[in-house]
């Protein structure tokens, strides 16, 4: 008789976010939730409404009291790489998390979301979106290394010309135009040398990063659940929230 294959445990659901959004799908308010329903803290896109916008949001409870905010680095415009910083208002000196959204040439030409690093107090988490997985939207692991990952140097140099680009003087429209169609295809060709046909054998002898935690995004009911086993994910609600909303904001930007 043969054993029966257990199947793997579903990590317990840790938050539930639901958004409220304009016509066109943007969200201006994150809610994050308890899994019996009680709210938490509430999210506002309060960067939407500065002058020149960013994706800063102020964190509050249920009677509108400040917990914290997420605070986006400056950064030129041409450049896409952003950090932020996770401010608790109860300590608002030290960060409470840092998160980096790291875009490859790869997840550009494909029109993938983005990858981000987490720091957590002295542990780091890769958040990526998953292309195989049909329960999980986006997943958290645990980082293996601290190193770059492949096609980093090529991106720094695609990040290197668009600056040369944006820095130079009285650069005409057309020319502009022109070569960033060049730097397109150029990157269009990195990408097939960066991202080969995956080969099963390699694979298997890969190390598997160790998964801490899942982004759903259900078809009913809330909008995003977040399943954690980690306790340090799971008692950190205004990083999660964090996380979820910049995922959201750049899915529907």
């Amino acid at each position: 008789m043969l054993d029966e294959i257990s199947e793997p445990e579903e990590l317990p659901i840790a938050w539930t976010v639901s958004k409220t959004t304009y016509a066109d799908g943007r969200a201006y308010r994150y809610t994050l939730s308890r899994p019996d329903g009680e709210i938490y803290s509430i999210a506002e896109r309060t960067g939407m409404l500065l002058p020149t916008p960013t994706r800063r949001i102020d964190f509050f409870d249920s009677d509108h009291t400040p917990l914290g905010h997420l605070q986006p680095a400056e950064r030129a415009p041409w450049k896409r790489v952003e950090h932020y910083q996770v401010i608790d208002a109860l300590a608002p000196e030290e960060p409470l998390a840092f998160i980096d959204e790291r875009w490859r040439l790869v997840d550009i030409l494909l029109l993938r979301l983005p990858v981000y690093v987490l720091r957590l107090g002295d542990q780091t988490f890769d958040v990526r979106g998953t292309r195989y997985s049909p329960e999980s939207f986006y997943e958290v692991v645990r980082s293996l290394s601290q190193e770059e990952e492949p096609g980093d140097e090529a991106g720094e140099a695609v990040s290197e010309a668009e600056l040369a680009l944006a820095a130079a003087d009285d650069i005409d429209a057309d020319a502009l135009i022109e070569s960033l169609d060049e730097l397109e295809l150029e990157m269009e060709a990195q990408a097939r040398e960066i991202e080969p046909e995956p080969d099963p054998e390699l694979e298997d002898e890969s190390p598997k990063p160790e998964q801490l935690g899942q982004i759903q995004r259900p078809t009913s009911g809330a909008d995003y659940v977040v399943r954690t086993d980690s306790p340090s994910l799971e008692q950190a609600p205004l990083v999660l929230t964090s996380l979820v909303a910049l995922i959201d904001m750049e899915l529907f930007s």
